[in-house]
């Protein structure tokens, strides 16, 4: 420890160093580079089939994982910055109480030596906290729009689920599909399967009528048809029969439940 002329002890402040901190701003986090690419970036289409595989595609995509980073890697040095000046403090006031019993230059040099490292650090951190909340409003806008790409890829499964649901699976829509093409396919598969069932139904009641004529029902539609016009003396009664049985075909479906 130095000794002055007068054999006062000569406390030596600690030197406060001041560090050129960058400052992001928002102009620097919504560059022209990172709107560019924010922008234009193709986005792969959403594997509609793996739910939880969507969640993570846009909610964890590598732009927001970057900008979640960026956000972590400020708070750090916020948190640097404060740590630094709490141990440059408590160092400058453990000198300035060691500095009581000295002249009241090195007891005004040190109290002056902490206001100043409280500023600089001040300034630091208005400097950082500006870089922060640019790079949580970059976070905040790249999740926001994540939430809605989100939410239309779960509409989208839904909507495919649901007709997949009403044709039993039995129309080869699968997640691939648009929801356009998928209404196509079930379309297509409710027409055709309208023919088929309307097809069975008139067989059903061909079969029905030969039971009460006490003839054999085996057979395809053709045959069964022919069975029944041989059981009759004339066309006019065979046409009569046919239509009596669509009429009850007709019957049928008007009175089956609406769902």
């Amino acid at each position: 420890m130095a000794i002055d002329a007068q054999g006062n002890p000569i406390y030596q402040a600690p030197t406060v160093v001041e560090t050129s901190v960058p400052r992001p701003t928002a102009q620097t986090v919504y560059s022209a580079a990172n709107i560019d690419q924010a922008t234009s970036a193709p986005v792969a289409a959403p594997n509609l089939s793996d739910p939880y595989g969507i969640y993570d595609q846009f909610m964890n995509s590598a732009d927001i994982k970057a900008a979640r980073a960026k956000v972590a890697e400020g708070q750090g040095l916020i948190n640097n910055s404060n740590h630094a000046l709490r141990t440059t403090t408590r160092a400058l006031e453990n000198q300035n109480e060691n500095a009581m019993g000295g002249t009241g230059a090195s007891v005004n040099l040190i109290g002056r030596q902490v206001g100043r490292a409280r500023q600089l650090t001040a300034d630091e951190l208005a400097g950082l906290g500006e870089t922060q909340n640019a790079n949580l409003s970059y976070l905040n806008s790249l999740q926001a729009d994540a939430q809605n790409r989100y939410g239309i890829a779960q509409q989208e499964r839904s909507q495919l689920q649901d007709l997949i649901r009403q044709t039993g699976g039995k129309a080869g829509i699968s997640f691939t599909d648009s929801f356009e093409s998928a209404l196509q396919k079930a379309d297509k598969y409710s027409t055709e399967k309208a023919k088929e069932d309307k097809k069975d139904a008139y067989k059903d009641a061909l079969k029905t009528k030969l039971v009460e004529l006490g003839l054999k029902t085996k057979g395809n539609t053709k045959e069964l048809e022919k069975r029944l016009r041989k059981s009759v003396s004339s066309t006019k009664e065979y046409d009569k029969k046919i239509k009596d049985i669509e009429l009850k075909i007709k019957q049928k479906e008007l009175n089956k439940p609406y769902y």
